[in-house]
């Protein structure tokens, strides 16, 4: 527990030479075979992710967004993924954008899963958390009067839609996967003709 403390502290050192390198040691450790020392890291990002301090909201999504899912456990992956969700609608934009490169980065596991051969996940499993979340994210979006918080969340969902997953989804999936591509370039187009924000 010692050394993932110091690890963090590290993290969050002004130095960026420092951090970077700390950076470098979450990547090798995320790709090692410690699954221990990993799950005991993943926990305390966990807590920080919950934290009222938003420097420790940031720091959890900032290191996330560098984990490396090489293998592990997936309730662990999937546990990280619903923080990163929960945190794309922080009161803090700085913790916002952290938890956007998450997603990016878990974004990047979910294609790898799918189509590079990466199997450490159950491939169910993993296309029905990208499925549901992606709807998820689209509802918020739909609930949302346009505006800053709307464009981000569109974001969102523009950043996990992936148009070729036809054929891992049902009739009733794949219905609700076309209506949020048709809405979304709907409403791409709206914010362009509009400049954006």
């Amino acid at each position: 527990m010692n050394e993932v403390n110091a690890l963090i502290q590290r993290i969050k050192s002004n130095d960026k030479k420092v951090r970077y390198q700390a950076l470098e040691q979450v990547m090798k450790l995320s790709r090692s075979n410690k699954r221990k020392q990993k799950a005991v890291f993943l926990s305390v990002l966990h807590e920080k992710a919950l934290s009222e301090k938003w420097e420790e909201r940031y720091i959890s999504m900032y290191t996330i967004s560098r984990f490396m899912w090489k293998n592990g456990c997936f309730d662990d992956f999937k546990e990280t993924y619903n923080y990163v969700l929960k945190l794309l609608e922080d009161q803090d934009g700085r913790v916002r954008i952290a938890a956007f490169n998450a997603l990016e980065n878990f974004r990047g596991f979910f294609i790898a899963c799918v189509y590079g051969g990466l199997t450490n996940f159950p491939e169910k499993d993993i296309v029905k958390l990208w499925l549901d979340s992606l709807i998820l994210l689209w509802d918020k979006t739909k609930s949302i009067k346009e505006g800053k918080q709307q464009y981000f969340l569109m974001k969102c969902v523009d950043t996990l839609f992936r148009p070729d997953m036809e054929s891992y989804l049902n009739n009733k999936e794949y219905k609700k996967y076309m209506e949020i591509w048709e809405k979304l370039q709907e409403l791409n187009e709206e914010y362009d003709e509009s400049g954006g924000l």
